[in-house]
């Protein structure tokens, strides 16, 4: 019985995680990386800094520096998940 439900508690744990997206070349120059939570857990503002972890560590593995364009957010609300949608630019650091 305690098996179960260690088993039970764990794969609860593993899919209440959010998810990060992979970074998608919206035009040659111009990326789009998003963010989502889970209902009932977590805020837009979380979402969004995990999405401009993802952005910069793409762009250092350029060798370029971070350029955000926009950013969009949804706040959590009943039934609906915290997300945010970061859109950037890899620069030549200065």
């Amino acid at each position: 019985m305690f098996f179960r439900l260690s088993l039970i508690a764990l794969l609860l744990s593993i899919t209440a995680c959010g998810s990060v997206s992979e970074v998608v070349a919206m035009s040659t120059d111009t990326y789009l990386v998003s963010s989502h939570g889970v209902v009932g857990n977590g805020a837009s503002s979380s979402e969004e800094i995990k999405a401009m972890q993802s952005a910069t560590v793409f762009c250092q593995r350029k060798s370029l520096s971070l350029k955000v364009l926009k950013v969009e957010k949804v706040d959590p609300f009943f039934g609906r998940a915290p997300s945010a949608s970061v859109q950037f630019q890899c620069v030549t650091n200065n």
